[in-house]
This record gives C-alpha cells, structure tokens and sequence, in this order.
C-alpha cells in the first residue's frame, strides 16, 4: 500500500484527482480481502496489527484529513478507523 501511496503522492495533482479512489482502495483491500481469508481464531490478532499498520500508515503520510474527509464513512465505521487513529 505504501508504494501505491508513493506513486501517487510523486504526482501532487495526480493524488488530488483519484485520492478517495486509492484511499478507499488501500483501505478496504487491507481489510476486506484478507480479513475475510483470516481462520477465525486468527482474526482478532490480524485486526490489532493491521491496527498498527494504519496508524503507522496515517502518521508517515499525514493523511488524517484526506483519509476521514475522501473515504466513505461507512468503511471507516466498519473497521474502527475513527477510534483506531483517535
């Protein structure tokens, strides 16, 4: 997700025009995808590092407007991105 971020964010205007597009892409693959791959009594253990991951992910870029003001609430309120980075 970083690099596809990176690629991006090299073109300013480029990031402006498709960021709630890669935004909700980076987010909702992280989750949706391998979430659902997760064996049950993995899932809550995968949930706390991905965690981890996103606030990483949200403090190197600084992306805590574009994230909360681009992606749609209701993804947000499914994985706990509010309570997660607040």
């Amino acid at each position: 997700m970083y690099k596809i971020l990176d690629v991006f964010l090299e073109n300013r205007e480029l990031y402006e025009y498709y960021k709630k597009e890669v935004l909700t892409y980076i987010l909702s693959s992280i989750f949706k995808g391998k979430y659902n791959q997760i064996e049950d009594q993995f899932k809550e253990e995968f949930f706390k590092e991905v965690q981890n991951v996103f606030i990483n992910f949200v403090k190197d870029y600084g992306l805590y407007d574009d994230i909360f003001g681009s992606v749609d609430k209701n993804l947000l309120d499914k994985f706990k991105f509010i309570e997660i980075v607040n």
